[in-house]
């Protein structure tokens, strides 16, 4: 079963995340190619890259204003409210000591919480889990280990008390999970888990102000490179008679995994704005273009996706402005199979497609996740690729 992967925006990494294909190739090739030893099944998993073809800017960010100091005031007043802060992280953390519930969660959401604070502590805050190969390998192990750890001591269904002594037992038991020579103190994580899930963090509103606008031009680039990429597969896509090179390189990694692997269906895991990508290929780009005009995608899962937002903005190539609110969108089914959409209500950029689409999976997935980084949480998460594999094996079956 080939699983082809398509990122969302201001990715620049040719290879596929390491982490992504590790997850799929545990979780989900093996719904339909269980007997396949693991290298096999890793063999199935493509990378449909598009950041070569994403925005670039042709003064390097030049048109971003500079900090300026204000008031009188230095220009970086940072050291001093940092130094108040923590006093008060430390006067807060003395009275939580004493605590020992931290939260009420379920295994998915502890396990979403726990993904995150080992990639917060093994990589740091800003860095990216492919920034080392062997550190995303030892990355991949750690988070399955976890959540295996999670399974075996909380229920299935329903929430339970995070206790500090649970977390710590979690930590036991996934350093006897993980294979042998790879020992990891998980202290850290744990300690950073049980923080962050107690109540009234103690944050100072005026410290991330101004935390905020000493690394503006941090920001700026970010945010600008995000609605950038955006702005210009819109413009770019092109017709049926003139592709983009975003659409046509996706369709030919598309056309890669179905020649290698002609008798299995073909899943594609789209996150973010590669979503709307996907949406739009298979509903316009694939009819139209006589060279890609027998694909059909079996299986689509969208991640925190926006594809309801672009229909409601009727920005795609098929969009009918005559349809609107009661009527649902009513998807062909010719090139596409079954469509599976999760999001997460702490996902501020994902959006649920139910209201506007007929015949589409809607599914929230409640990550607990900050909101800072819940929108990349469905990526690295063992509790989402098993829900994935679950919705997988229904709809082959079905």
């Amino acid at each position: 079963m080939p699983i082809v992967y398509l990122h969302g925006v201001a990715v620049r990494d040719q290879n596929v995340a390491p982490t992504i294909a590790a997850l799929l190739a545990k979780y989900v090739a093996p719904v339909f190619s269980a007997d396949h030893h693991a290298s096999a099944l890793s063999d199935r998993i493509f990378s449909a890259y598009w950041g070569n073809h994403a925005v670039e800017f042709a003064w390097n960010h030049a048109s971003l204003p500079a900090p300026q100091a204000t008031n009188g005031e230095l220009k970086d007043p940072l050291p001093a409210l940092a130094v108040r802060f923590l006093k008060e992280r430390r006067n807060q953390a003395a009275s939580e000591s004493t605590e020992t519930s931290v939260a009420e969660l379920s295994a998915d959401q502890l396990s979403y919480v726990l993904t995150a604070a080992l990639k917060d502590v093994q990589f740091g805050s800003v860095a990216s889990p492919t920034s080392d190969e062997e550190q995303t390998s030892n990355y991949a192990d750690r988070i399955i280990a976890l959540d295996k750890a999670v399974r075996i001591l909380m229920p299935k269904k329903g929430e339970s008390q995070i206790t500090s002594e649970l977390l710590g037992q979690i930590a036991r038991n996934a350093a006897d999970l993980l294979p042998r020579g790879a020992p990891f103190d998980l202290s850290q994580v744990m300690t950073r888990v049980g923080r962050s899930l107690r109540s009234g963090d103690g944050n100072n509103a005026q410290f991330g102000t101004r935390i905020v606008m000493h690394w503006r031009p941090e920001i700026n680039a970010i945010l600008t490179q995000f609605f950038g990429d955006i702005f210009v597969y819109l413009s770019r896509r092109g017709g049926a008679d003139s592709p983009g090179p975003i659409v046509t390189d996706f369709l030919d990694v598309l056309v890669q995994a179905t020649s290698a692997y002609p008798q299995e269906p073909l899943v594609v895991l789209s996150h973010s704005m590669g979503g709307q990508i996907v949406y739009d290929c298979v509903t316009y780009y694939i009819p139209q273009l006589e060279k890609y005009s027998k694909l059909k995608v079996d299986f689509w899962v969208a991640t925190g996706s926006q594809v309801s937002l672009f229909e409601e903005m009727k920005l795609f190539k098929t969009s009918d402005d005559s349809i609107r609110a009661p009527s649902k969108v009513e998807v062909p089914r010719r090139h596409l199979g079954y469509w599976y959409n999760a999001w997460d209500p702490n996902d501020l950029l994902s959006y649920t497609a139910e209201p506007i689409f007929s015949g589409v999976d809607d599914e929230k997935f409640d990550s607990n996740l900050p909101i800072h980084i819940a929108h990349f949480g469905y990526l690295t998460s063992p509790a989402f690729y098993s829900r994935l594999a679950e919705k997988v094996r229904a709809s082959i079956a079905g």
